[in-house]
């Protein structure tokens, strides 16, 4: 029984011992409520019967001074031609339509119809077109699938089976006071989402070098599988000159000759999974790029490390601080 139908069968429980004790006074005193309030029950029962003895909703009241229909309606034309756009612009473009209003009125509208955030005027704007039977742009179903974070599935990258294509990014963490800034890189399997992860106090290209050389390639060759393709956003920690970038050194040495890919320009990690790039043949000197790892693997610093394991069946993380030198897993 519901929360109404426990308050309907309450009321009609109370008129029906007004009528029992013929007292209407000793029948609310037991109640606990006034005379005046019985009277506006009987008289509900009375026009609507048990139904009307169900709460009601009260009516939101209408403020003097609230924007007029007629110009709420306009700013609404106006929002559902730019769902993106902010109530500085909204109030703008009104402008140029020789609709004077402010940027408060415009965002007064929005939080009483409930449109403050972007998203919610998109999908505002797609129940609308839906009710209409209209059909939405290609722009403004980029934006609906950007903000709810799908993708189209013709853009999924495919990978075959384990090692073929790994994913690898750097994460702003947070900050340890008396420690300082704390960053995270990760390495993500695209075929199983199995995932490698380690903290570190700084964002350079020997935190990304180390992570690989750590944790994830040793653990392919334990199970003698092999990476083919490396992603990443093109950071300054993931690319620069061969001869001298630290991750392009690590990479002509631990894959005997391959690079690691580039992109014509940097793309964000969230776009990256729309296209992977091969991996390229170098015929830089291997000699330089042996010398860099051997002098790196040789160089005392300090950081936190965390390795975390993820399958989807069975998650396992391990969290480790240590100082001096990188961790190596037991």
């Amino acid at each position: 029984m519901s929360t109404t139908e426990k308050l309907i069968k309450a009321r009609m429980g109370m008129l029906a011992l007004a009528e029992q004790l013929n007292n209407v006074s000793a029948a609310c005193r037991r109640a606990g409520i006034s005379r005046s309030h019985y009277y506006e029950i009987k008289e509900a029962f009375e026009k609507f019967g048990a139904e009307g003895l169900a709460p009601q909703t009260k009516r939101k009241p209408r403020m003097p001074n609230q924007t007029p229909p007629e110009l709420e309606a306009q700013i609404l034309e106006m929002t559902e031609r730019y769902p993106t756009y902010s109530y500085l612009r909204i109030s703008d473009q009104l402008k140029l339509v020789g609709i004077g209003v402010s940027p408060s009125t415009v965002r007064a509208v929005w939080q009483r119809v409930g449109l403050t955030l972007r998203i919610h005027r998109l999908l505002w704007l797609e129940q609308k077109t839906a009710a209409q039977g209209g059909i939405l742009t290609e722009r403004q179903i980029r934006l609906l699938q950007k903000h709810r974070g799908r993708t189209d599935p013709e853009q999924h990258v495919e990978a075959p089976y384990p090692g073929y294509l790994l994913c690898q990014d750097t994460y702003f963490i947070g900050t340890i006071k008396g420690i300082g800034k704390i960053y995270m890189q990760s390495v993500v399997d695209a075929h199983c989402s199995l995932g490698f992860a380690k903290l570190y106090l700084s964002k350079v290209p020997m935190t990304a070098v180390d992570v690989l050389d750590d944790r994830v390639l040793p653990f392919y060759e334990e199970h003698a599988a092999e990476v083919e393709h490396l992603l990443t956003d093109n950071g300054r920690e993931y690319c620069g000159r061969e001869l001298k970038h630290h991750f392009e050194l690590f990479w002509l040495s631990a894959r005997s000759g391959i690079a690691a890919p580039r992109s014509a320009r940097p793309r964000p990690t969230a776009s990256a999974n729309a296209s992977t790039a091969p991996l390229r043949k170098s015929s830089s000197p291997q000699r330089s790029a042996k010398r860099s790892i051997k002098a790196w693997r040789s160089c005392s610093r300090t950081w936190i490390g965390i390795s975390i394991f993820t399958t989807a069946s069975a998650p396992i993380a391990a969290i480790a601080l240590r100082a001096g030198h990188p961790i190596r897993p037991s």
